[in-house]
């Protein structure tokens, strides 16, 4: 009888152990906790010299993270090396990269081993789907992340120094795939690691191919629909290659919502190369203004503060507050930056902007009638 009971128990274990096998990972954006969430942003903060030894802003692993379901600013107790919502999320292509149910391609302008040539946009990012749903996420961090096929994920030590933005959102395969996969011809990237399993049914997967292999169009193009997230939110993404050779501020995402803006992104380089603080009026529609220093509370450990040469995240406010309007991508405002592809996601969301608005310190002009921004 002790016998009969110990095989049923064996069986019944088996048996459980066999159903959470087959269980499906759902491909989404998760967030710290591993939890499912629409979309979720982290702002890294770079190396802050100036705290204290062994803090995770000294070591440059400190961040900020929200999402959909609470859109201000949370200062997370762990670090970025730690797990968290960047880990959870790409850890979902990590522990299934060779499945023949998950699409997945990484791209980088500066990949983890390999060289992009400046042809490539200046872009860098990851798309996972499987036939039914999944995510892509927008970043800034050189050689990030490494190829699934040769090494368990990491965060870098040596992409600590600077300030980065992400930006993960979740979309359904049917409604959004292949609107993804024709912006990401047009920038198009280099991509450096990739599971494009023949099995999947997903639209315009021909198009993450031809990029691949190298092929793209070399006339002027951009694009700038919406693709509606799986929560019902709205992202207007925009895409432009390097043969419409414009900026990709001022001529494409500003004079298509309308707005004036201010502007993180790297701007090291010639002189020559970066480009300054416009203001409306002679050659310009729209105020582009450059951000220059940031700084923000931890209760734990002090005020943070750094500056734009140590930022290398990518991202757009309106100025005026009745828009909200958050713009996360690719591109630098730069002019050697016209002949590269690339793009940016905005969305409206007033939390979230008066989150982003409350870090700016300093900005590199008002520009006559910009008071809604108070910096």
């Amino acid at each position: 009888m002790n016998k009969l009971i110990l095989l049923l128990l064996i069986i019944v274990i088996i048996l459980i152990n066999s159903i959470d096998g087959l269980k499906s990972t759902t491909i989404e954006c998760l967030n710290d906790q591993g939890e499912s969430v629409d979309w979720w942003v982290i702002q890294k903060q770079p190396v802050v010299s100036s705290m204290p030894a062994d803090t995770k802003y000294k070591l440059g692993l400190g961040y900020l993270y929200a999402d959909s379901k609470n859109p201000t600013w949370k200062i997370p107790t762990n670090t970025l090396n730690d797990t968290n919502s960047l880990s959870h999320t790409l850890n979902l292509i990590y522990s299934n990269k060779e499945s023949n149910d998950l699409a997945w391609f990484m791209y980088n302008d500066q990949p983890p081993t390999d060289e992009a040539d400046s042809e490539y946009a200046h872009s860098k990012g990851v798309v996972a789907f499987d036939s039914t749903q999944g995510f892509w996420l927008i970043h800034s961090v050189p050689r990030f992340p490494h190829d699934p096929n040769h090494e368990d994920y990491y965060f870098p030590k040596n992409e600590v120094n600077n300030g980065q933005s992400f930006l993960c959102v979740t979309y359904k395969a049917s409604s959004s795939f292949a609107d993804i996969a024709n912006k990401i011809f047009i920038n198009r990237p280099f991509i450096y690691a990739y599971n494009l399993p023949s099995k999947i049914n997903l639209p315009q997967l021909s198009l993450i191919q031809q990029t691949i292999k190298g092929e793209f169009d070399d006339s002027p193009r951009t694009d700038s629909t919406i693709l509606t997230s799986i929560g019902g939110n709205s992202f207007q993404v925009f895409a432009k290659n390097a043969a419409w050779d414009k900026d990709l501020y001022e001529d494409l995402i500003q004079s298509t919502l309308k707005q004036n803006m201010v502007v993180t992104s790297w701007r090291l380089g010639s002189k020559a190369s970066v480009m300054p603080t416009y203001c409306s009026g002679g050659n310009f529609t729209y105020d582009s203004i450059n951000t220059l220093t940031f700084s923000f509370d931890d209760p734990t450990e002090g005020t943070v503060n750094w500056k734009y040469t140590k930022d290398h995240s990518k991202y757009a406010l309106s100025i005026h507050e009745a828009d909200y309007y958050i713009c996360i991508g690719d591109v630098n405002r730069m002019f050697t930056q016209f002949k590269r592809g690339g793009g940016s996601a905005c969305f409206i969301n007033k939390s979230l902007w008066q989150s982003y608005a409350n870090i700016i310190e300093t900005i590199d002009t008002n520009c006559p009638g910009d008071t809604s921004l108070e910096l």
